[in-house]
């Protein structure tokens, strides 16, 4: 572990910025490449490209609930909200169930991210990969919020009211997207949005996977995480969260020094993987 970690918290506003404009830059290409396929069978696998772009976003949703993206507090609650809302994520719950996933990482009773999931293998793990289990949970916690009962070790007298109120907002907003939808015809709300992110979720779902499948079940955060190294444009999508290994030692290092960190750890860390085909092969035995 680093002795000094102040010369990696440097936060801007800036860097944020364009790097947002560049992921939203890719979504506007993707989304006109369904544009101009639209009516032929190659809107298909340019819906899926799109799809993975925009659940991406997550990574992006990731970094404002931490505070690690934006300088500003209000910019990271703003944009967290925003993509929240398209990935059914509220991001004041993401933030919470969240936070109690790295201080529990890898433990299989206290971690948000383990409690309840079946060992993943053979079709369970099939249908993590699907994105299956994400919907369910996110349309569970939804429900739940309507009736004022979210689960979790993580849900706390101080944060039980605001996530209940976010996750009725949310209802709302769907609702009435799902009726104004209807009415207007917006099939632009399928072509761009709906089906793009079933068909992009698979990708998400082996991503987030990759960071700490198969990594010890233990408390020390260079062991029990993983970090891929891989090319510019997925690192870009993902908001630098391959160094995954750094992020969790130092969760409160701005994700644009993430790979400075990393150069100062890598030696230290104990799971690597050179490219995500590389993990994805390693997963050969356990999707049987």
């Amino acid at each position: 572990m680093l002795s000094n970690i102040t010369p990696y918290l440097g936060r801007n506003n800036l860097t944020p910025s364009l790097w947002l404009a560049g992921h939203g830059l890719l979504i506007s290409l993707a989304a006109l490449l369904v544009w101009s396929t639209a009516n032929t069978l190659w809107q298909w696998p340019a819906m899926l490209v799109l799809g993975i772009c925009l659940v991406f976003l997550f990574c992006a949703e990731h970094e404002m609930i931490h505070f690690t993206a934006f300088r500003s507090r209000l910019l990271n609650r703003l944009f967290a909200r925003l993509i929240g809302v398209l990935l059914l994520l509220p991001a004041d719950f993401f933030r919470a169930f969240h936070l109690d996933h790295h201080k529990y990482t890898q433990n299989p009773q206290a971690d948000p991210q383990l409690i309840g999931v079946p060992p993943l293998k053979g079709r369970h793990l099939w249908l993590y990969l699907s994105g299956f289990y994400y919907w369910r949970a996110a349309s569970k916690h939804l429900i739940d919020c309507l009736f004022a009962r979210p689960q979790g070790a993580y849900i706390t007298p101080k944060n039980r009211r605001t996530i209940v109120w976010e996750g009725r907002l949310h209802l709302l907003a769907y609702f009435c997207l799902g009726y104004y939808g209807y009415m207007l015809d917006w099939q632009w709300l399928v072509t761009y949005w709906l089906i793009p992110v079933l068909l992009g979720m698979p990708f998400l779902r082996l991503y987030v996977l990759a960071e700490h499948h198969g990594c010890d079940e233990t408390d020390k955060m260079l062991h029990n995480s993983r970090t891929i190294y891989t090319n510019p444009i997925i690192r870009m999508l993902a908001w630098n969260m391959p160094f995954h290994s750094a992020h969790h030692a130092y969760p409160g290092v701005a994700f644009h020094q993430l790979s400075r960190l990393n150069e100062a750890i890598k030696a230290d860390v104990k799971y690597v993987s050179h490219g995500y085909w590389q993990f994805t092969k390693s997963l050969k035995q356990d999707l049987l």
